[in-house]
């Protein structure tokens, strides 16, 4: 299938480019190198072959022959050819920068298919983000024993030093949800694996008191092996755009226990394309605190969530030269009394809402990206939105 795909788009891609100038590829007038370009609206993308470039693609494989406007809009985008003289364009790091060149009837079509009637939706189990107790990282709260039993944590090997340095969630017995850096920016170290069902990584069996002699234990964690990473195909390093990725495990772990369970995914349309302005949500995490420290214990705390537009622009004061932009597929919060940190990355950002019927905790973000500094007063930390990768993710589980 993906064979006829890239064959598709590209005889697609002739047919609409083919009244064109030829010079108009080789002047390459968005490029700046091969690392980056400029999009036709001054956003940011890739210089690279249509054939890897998914937004483009979106647009061509809806219709044939396409209409002349959306034709005449794509020819924006190239920005050069390769030495075999194919196409390339500047693919935009935001995966949805093109979606309003998809025609209503195609975009609706897709949407209910792509994501809602997905094949794989069975492979995310119903039975998630339970609230299993009702007691109650900058200035972060210490969590109760089994309040956010999908908190995993990934290991690394630097020399002879193992250490925990991302996070991320379980989303089913196989699958790790995490960033896309947590799993590709590993420098001099190795991913080692992933451990499930922590609570206090300074103790071997996790137990707390609430009252004298009444004392609840969990199971020990669980370590796990990988098997495969699953970065995104347009993670890019330098703007933190797409920074998503999945850890399938080399073995299934215990699910069926209190301190190892799921959390909800935006699987259903209403928790789809959420305004989250001025919402709280909870970012959970063994990251950095105000003291300067990583947490032994899993904490939490609440995040206000700052408009996109108000959040691109605190960061353009904050660093002029800096490619990041901050678009429709991430999530400002915190900056404010909370924020979340460096040892969080690849943790969740999640609300409390009615999923089938019941109350439970429903991934939202994924910990991207923030300042040097955790906690700075107006500059918030910034999370990749999980719903706007739904279909990537349910692309890419398997049994």
């Amino acid at each position: 299938v993906p064979v006829m795909v890239s064959v598709m788009c590209c005889i697609r891609f002739i047919v609409v480019i083919s009244f064109l100038d030829t010079s108009h590829f080789i002047l390459a007038q968005w490029a700046i190198d091969d690392r980056g370009c400029r999009t036709p609206n001054e956003g940011v993308g890739d210089c690279i072959p249509i054939a890897r470039c998914q937004p483009i693609l979106n647009v061509l494989l809806q219709s044939f022959p396409l209409p002349e406007h959306i034709a005449e809009e794509l020819q924006l985008y190239s920005c050069g050819v390769t030495e075999t003289r194919r196409v390339k364009v500047c693919c935009p790091y935001d995966v949805d920068t093109l979606n309003y060149l998809i025609l209503p009837s195609t975009r609706t079509q897709a949407s209910k298919n792509s994501v809602f009637n997905h094949t794989n939706l069975a492979l995310l189990p119903q039975e998630c983000g339970f609230l299993q107790s009702s007691i109650k990282i900058i200035h972060g709260q210490l969590t109760d024993l089994f309040e956010f039993p999908w908190m995993a944590l990934l290991s690394y090997r630097k020399g002879n030093e193992i250490d925990f340095r991302c996070a991320g969630t379980i989303i089913n017995d196989r699958y790790i949800l995490t960033a896309a850096h947590c799993i590709t920016e590993l420098g001099k170290t190795t991913l080692l694996g992933v451990r499930v069902g922590e609570y206090n990584i300074s103790s071997p069996t996790d137990c707390v008191e609430y009252l004298p002699g009444d004392k609840i234990c969990a199971e020990q964690y669980q370590d796990a092996f990988i098997e495969k990473v699953i970065p995104h195909p347009q993670y890019n390093s330098t703007t933190q755009a797409n920074d998503i990725g999945l850890v399938r495990l080399a073995f299934p772990v215990n699910t069926s226990i209190d301190s190892v369970q799921p959390i909800c995914l935006p699987t259903i349309e209403a928790l789809t394309n959420l305004v989250f302005d001025n919402d709280k949500l909870t970012v959970t995490g063994w990251g950095f605190t105000e003291k300067a420290k990583k947490s032994e214990v899993l904490l939490k705390v609440d995040v206000s969530v700052m408009k996109t537009e108000d959040c691109q622009q605190v960061y353009k004061r904050a660093a002029p030269k800096s490619l990041v932009e901050i678009g429709a597929n991430q999530i400002c919060a915190g900056g404010v009394g909370g924020d979340s940190c460096g040892g969080d990355s690849g943790g969740p950002l999640q609300k409390f809402a009615e999923h089938f019927g019941e109350l439970r905790y429903i991934q939202q973000g994924i910990v991207s990206f923030g300042t040097k500094f955790c906690g700075m007063t107006d500059i918030p930390g910034v999370y990749t939105r999980v719903d706007r990768y739904m279909e990537w993710i349910l692309d890419n589980i398997e049994p």
